[in-house]
């Protein structure tokens, strides 16, 4: 999708994403929601996250038993451009786990009528990919993150800046 194509004049007070921002050109997306966003208004998403990009994968890309797209990014705070203050991020991956465990449950309570439809291999991708995916979120190797963002520090939230979060090293 290009962001920049949106046909809009106007700006907002508050924009949400419900999109997953996996496989996107992250900080262009966050460059045009900046577009239109008022100066003090605030902008929430969701997202599966890394401190650097495509460390969650790196354990998968090495595997020799399935292909994983290396070109599937997760977001990474170093996309998020200079005219954004992180106000809060919340991070709900330890939880979130146990989406993919119902996820296995239902895959495997159904694998017979799948595997018909969609094959006995795709089935077997799946099935790979939730338990990975499960493990990953139990050990914190993953995390989903609910990011709140602003132009300018909103009074009342809470605020810090990118160089905060980290080491300088890491920057």
């Amino acid at each position: 999708m290009e962001y920049d194509c949106l046909f809009l004049t106007e700006k907002f007070d508050c924009i949400i994403s419900t999109e997953q921002l996996q496989v996107q050109d992250h900080r262009k997306f966050l460059t045009s929601i900046g577009k239109y966003l008022k100066d003090d208004g605030l902008f929430l998403f969701e997202t599966p996250g890394a401190q650097s990009c495509n460390s969650n994968l790196e354990f998968l890309t090495n595997s020799s038993t399935i292909h994983v797209p290396t070109n599937t990014l997760d977001f990474s705070l170093e996309s998020i451009p200079d005219l954004f203050v992180i106000e809060e991020i919340e991070n709900f991956g330890e939880h979130f786990y146990k989406t993919f465990e119902a996820w296995i449950d239902k895959l495997e309570k159904n694998s017979s009528d799948l595997k018909r439809v969609y094959g006995e291999n795709t089935i077997r991708k799946f099935k790979f990919s939730y338990v990975c995916n499960a493990e990953g979120f139990r050990m914190a190797k993953f995390q989903w993150w609910q990011i709140l963002l602003s132009k300018k520090h909103k009074e009342g939230v809470h605020s810090c800046s990118f160089s905060e979060l980290f080491d300088e090293d890491f920057l």
